[in-house]
C-alpha cells in the first residue's frame, strides 16, 4: 500500500529547488556568479524522517492535491486517509518487544521520502516568502540545503529557519576560505563570485571501492572503476586540480595495477564504433539468469552459453556480500514465522531426518505434517515423513525443526532442497531406496502446489548412460525415472539433461538422449560436494514447459 500511495504522490516531488544528484548541482553552480558580499553556507535538518510532523504532512498533501488530481483516480479525502494509514501504523521489534512509531515517518518505507520532501518544500516556501534574508539561491537534496546568502545575514539564518516548526531543527556550516563541502563535492567560490567544484570525500572516508582482487567478474570491477573516473572528472571543474591524479591515487589504494590504471585514465576516444551499429530487433524470447560467480569457471560457462544459445543470457553475482557479515543487526524472525524455506525435521525414534520445502509460514506446514501423522493415518503416502511414521511408528521431533536454506524463487528453492537431500542421502527417510534421487516438477507445476515433496527413488542403472559412473563430476548423461524412460521408448519427451564441463562437452540444444522435446536445465561444474553447495553447482533453467525433471547420480 505504501508503494501505491508513494506513486500517487510522486508528482509532488517536482520542485525547482531540488537537485537530482551531484552532477546536476555542479552544472547549476557553474552557471552562477554571486554578487559581491555573498558567501556559501549549508543547512542540515537534524533527524528529518523521525521528526516529520504527520499532521502538517497530511495538511500539505491536501493543499496541493490539485497538482496530482489529474494523475490519480482517488479523491482528496481518500488519498489523505491512505497517507495517514501508512504513516501511523508503523511498528518495529527490538529485543523481542514491539514498539509503535507515534510520530515521524518510518525509515525504509516507500512513502517516507516523498512525505519528508513535501514538508521540506513547505518549510522553504514559507521561509522564503516571509523572511528578510538576502538569499541569491537555494538548492536542496533531501534534507541538505545549499544557500548563497549575504554574509551579514548569516548570523540570523538559524533563528529564521528554526522558527518554522518546533520539530524541524536545522544546523549550519559556513564556508572556510571560500570553500564548502556539499554532497561529494567541494565548492570553491572565487573573488569574482564564480563557483568551481572538485570531487570530495570526507576525512574519515577509507576511500575504498571495489578492490581489483575482489571476487567479482573482471568486467564488473572495471566498470566500477570507469564510472568512478568519469564521476571524478565530471565533478571537477577547478583549473588548479587534476581529476586524473585524484582518480589514480584512489585506484592505487584499491590495488589496481599501473597498466590497468593508465588504460582507465586514457583520454576519451570519442563515440564508440558500437554506437554506429544498426540496433538489433529485440528478442522477446531471451531469458536472463543470475548465477553465483566462481572465478575461472563462470567465464567458461558464459562463453559456452553465448556460443550455443541466443535465448539465454548470463549475469553473475558475488557469493559474499555484506549481509553475510552483518546478519544480526535486527531482531531475528522466529523460525516458525519464516516462509520460503528448506527445512529439516529429525525423527524421534531413529537417526533419520526429513527434508522438505514450503512457501507457507513454517508453522502452517508443520501443522499439516502433524495432522497427516496423527493416528489413525489415513494416507500413509502423503509424504515420505508420513510414510515413515506409518511404517515404523516413530514420532518426529517437530519442535526441533531447523531451517537449512531460504530462497524466494520457487524453482531455486526446490533445487536447493534437492541438493540438501543429495548431501544427506544416508540419513534421509525414503520410500523406495537411496541409489539416486529424481525430482519431478511436472506434477507439482500442474497442481500449483508449492509444498510438493521430493521423492527419494531408486534409479535403475539401465537408465544411466554408460559413461556416467558414480562420480557426478564426469556426468554427461541423464538419470531417467522409469516412467519417463518408458515415454522415451514410445517416442515421447525425455527428462531434461544435466551436462558437465569436466571431460564432457555440454549439449545445450537438447538432452543427451534422442528425444526431440528434451530441454537442458543445468550445467554442473567441477562438482565436489562440500559445504557450500550453491557455489559448487550452477543451474541454468530452461522454460518450465520443457522441464520434466531433474536427475542426479550418487555414488553407488
Amino acid at each position: 500500500m505504501a508503494q501505491f500511495v508513494a506513486y500517487q504522490l510522486s508528482p509532488l516531488a517536482n520542485s525547482p529547488i531540488n537537485v537530482k544528484n551531484s552532477e546536476d548541482l555542479a552544472k547549476f553552480v557553474s552557471e552562477q556568479q554571486l554578487p559581491r558580499g555573498y558567501i556559501l553556507i549549508s543547512l542540515d535538518v537534524v533527524s528529518l524522517f523521525t521528526n516529520v510532523p504527520i499532521d502538517l504532512a497530511i495538511q500539505e498533501i491536501g493543499r496541493r492535491f490539485g497538482e496530482i488530481e489529474q494523475s490519480t483516480s482517488l479523491d482528496c479525502d481518500e488519498l489523505k486517509k491512505l497517507v495517514e494509514f501508512c504513516l501511523t501504523t508503523g511498528y518495529f521489534v527490538y529485543k523481542e518487544n514491539t514498539y509503535k512509531q507515534v510520530d515521524g515517518v518510518a525509515m525504509g518505507s516507500p512513502i517516507s521520502p516523498i512525505v519528508a520532501d513535501v514538508v521540506m518544500q513547505r518549510a522553504l516556501e514559507t521561509i522564503m516568502e516571509n523572511n528578510p534574508l538576502r538569499i541569491a539561491f537555494v538548492k536542496k537534496y533531501v534534507d541538505d540545503l545549499l544557500l548563497a546568502i549575504h554574509e551579514e545575514d548569516v548570523h540570523r539564518v538559524l533563528e529564521v529557519f528554526n522558527s518554522f516548526h518546533q520539530k524541524i531543527c536545522f544546523t549550519l556550516e559556513r564556508e572556510v576560505s571560500g570553500a564548502i563541502p556539499y554532497l561529494d563535492m567541494m565548492l570553491h567560490r572565487s573573488q569574482d563570485g564564480h563557483i568551481s567544484t572538485t570531487w570530495y570525500s570526507k576525512p574519515i572516508s577509507s576511500q575504498r571501492m571495489l578492490n581489483f582482487h575482489s571476487l567479482h567478474p573482471v568486467s564488473m570491477i572495471l566498470n566500477v572503476a570507469r564510472n568512478f573516473v568519469r564521476r571524478v572528472r565530471s565533478l571537477t571543474s577547478a583549473a588548479d586540480v587534476d581529476p586524473d591524479e585524484i582518480a589514480k591515487r584512489i585506484l592505487r589504494k584499491n590495488d589496481f595495477p599501473g597498466s590497468i590504471t593508465q588504460s582507465l585514465l586514457a583520454p576519451d576516444r570519442g563515440p564508440s564504433r558500437l554506437t554506429n551499429r544498426v540496433p538489433e530487433e529485440p528478442n522477446t524470447l531471451q531469458r536472463y539468469h543470475s548465477l553465483s560467480y566462481i572465478r575461472g569457471i563462470s567465464e567458461r560457462i558464459r562463453s559456452i552459453i553465448h556460443k550455443s544459445s541466443s535465448e539465454h543470457k548470463i549475469s553473475f553475482k558475488p557469493v559474499a556480500n555484506n549481509r553475510k557479515f552483518y546478519t544480526k543487526v535486527k531482531d531475528q524472525i522466529p523460525t516458525e514465522l519464516k516462509s520460503n524455506v528448506v527445512y529439516e525435521i529429525p525423527c524421534g525414534g531413529c537417526s533419520k531426518k526429513y527434508i522438505g520445502t514450503t512457501s507457507q509460514l513454517l508453522k502452517n506446514r508443520l501443522r499439516q505434517h502433524r495432522r497427516d501423522c496423527r493416528p489413525p493415518i489415513r494416507n500413509d503416502q502423503a509424504t515420505a515423513l508420513c510414510a515413515h511414521t506409518a511404517n515404523t511408528g516413530h514420532i518426529f521431533k517437530f519442535d526441533e525443526v531447523r531451517i537449512i536454506d531460504e530462497h524466494n524463487n520457487r524453482e531455486n528453492r526446490m533445487f536447493l532442497e534437492m541438493l540438501h537431500i543429495k548431501r544427506n542421502i544416508p540419513m534421509l527417510i525414503s520410500r523406495n531406496g537411496t541409489l539416486g534421487i529424481a525430482m519431478s516438477l511436472e506434477s507439482s507445476s500442474e497442481s500449483g502446489d508449492d509444498d510438493a515433496d521430493v521423492d527419494v527413488e531408486c534409479v535403475d542403472s539401465g537408465d544411466i548412460l554408460d559413461d556416467a559412473v558414480g562420480d557426478v563430476s564426469n556426468l554427461g548423461g541423464v538419470a531417467c525415472r522409469d516412467d519417463v524412460a518408458d515415454a522415451v521408448g514410445e517416442g515421447g519427451d525425455c527428462v531434461a539433461s544435466i551436462c558437465c564441463i569436466n571431460g564432457v562437452t555440454p549439449n545445450l540444444s537438447g538432452g543427451n538422449r534422442s528425444a526431440a522435446g528434451a530441454g537442458v536445465i543445468g550445467v554442473v561444474v567441477g562438482v565436489g560436494w562440500g559445504d557450500d553447495l550453491r557455489s559448487k553447482l550452477l543451474l541454468l533453467k530452461a522454460d518450465r514447459s520443457s522441464l520434466h525433471g531433474i536427475g542426479i547420480l550418487v555414488e553407488g
